[in-house]
């Protein structure tokens, strides 16, 4: 059985996270926790009893051959793009209890009012096939930078020929800059129109504490943008740069390190469309150490009644 969470299933929701089971979502601004286990039952708890700017939307599942899964997901005020944050399966047969649990979502979803739902997970997680099998869609393959900031690093703000901060103006020229920097298919997943887009930037992308937005423009055509956030000791790092001008990029990303040189680390994740980029991502001191994939679920569309009747046999 599945369900949307409920208040008497918090005993439930204690034990799960009291097992120190490992979340396997991997969003954006978790990507760089190892390992990512959910060991704080009171913490997790408080998300569902306090929730936030955000809305959470959980689903239980509850088999009769024992075990159990938990899928919680988020999104904005009126959104209907989601995506999942923490996925714990209490099982010993992962894979199939992943299909399951995943493919029996859709109906629930529904009717939360879900159109689309985003997962990440490792590149290497043996849960890819099972995911596909119940609808989710892969559609882009990332690799996880790091940079370890050391103290003795001269990383100061600067300025660079045509950066600015982001204007609320700029949404349709960020959208041109974005349909420019990414192949169709991520386009497709990730939402095609302009409102579509911007809940898929929205609610993938949590700016948390600290985070900033800058977009250098040339000749009125926005051609590079960047995003920091921060969560604990590590900065977060996101950006664009247009195919004609990739010869920014190396001073963008140096741009972005300086305005987080106060953290630990550094974080970049690179989709597989921009491996042209991994030697100057590298001579800048980041390492590889992840690799993720990118799923999107969508809810079928509805067939419009046609009006159509039976026809008249004369």
């Amino acid at each position: 059985m599945i369900r949307a969470f409920q208040p008497t299933d918090l005993s439930g929701l204690v034990m799960l996270a009291s097992r120190s089971l490992e979340n396997l979502a991997c969003p954006r601004e978790r990507l760089a926790e190892t390992p990512r286990r959910v060991r704080a039952a009171p913490g997790l708890v408080a998300a569902w009893m306090m929730p936030g700017r955000e809305r959470e939307q959980t689903f239980l599942w509850t088999p009769q051959r024992g075990g159990g899964g938990l899928l919680s997901c988020r999104s904005r005020a009126d959104f209907s793009t989601w995506e999942a944050d923490l996925l714990l399966l209490d099982t010993a047969h992962t894979e199939e209890f992943c299909r399951e649990f995943l493919g029996r979502l859709g109906p629930r979803a529904a009717d939360a009012k879900i159109m689309r739902l985003f997962l990440r997970l490792t590149a290497d997680s043996p849960l890819r096939e099972s995911v596909q099998k119940a609808g989710f869609t892969p559609y882009v393959q990332e690799s996880l930078y790091v940079r370890r900031n050391r103290r003795d690093d001269v990383l100061v703000p600067f300025s660079l020929p045509g950066l600015r901060r982001r204007r609320p103006t700029d949404e349709l020229g960020l959208q041109r800059l974005y349909n420019r920097a990414t192949p169709y298919g991520v386009r497709l997943a990730e939402g095609i129109t302009l409102p579509q887009w911007q809940e898929s930037m929205a609610v993938r992308w949590r700016s948390g504490r600290g985070g900033e937005d800058w977009v250098m423009e040339r000749d009125d055509v926005l051609i590079a943008w960047v995003r920091t956030a921060v969560t604990g000791r590590t900065g977060y790092l996101s950006l664009y740069v247009h195919p004609d001008h990739q010869g920014v990029f190396a001073d963008v990303v140096k741009f972005g390190l300086a305005h987080l040189s106060g953290r630990n680390f550094t974080s970049l994740l690179l989709p597989e469309y921009q491996t042209g980029n991994i030697t100057s991502v590298e001579r800048l001191g980041f390492e590889k150490t992840e690799d993720f994939i990118s799923f999107v679920w969508e809810a079928p569309a509805k067939v419009p009644n046609s009006g159509l009747v039976p026809a008249q046999i004369a």
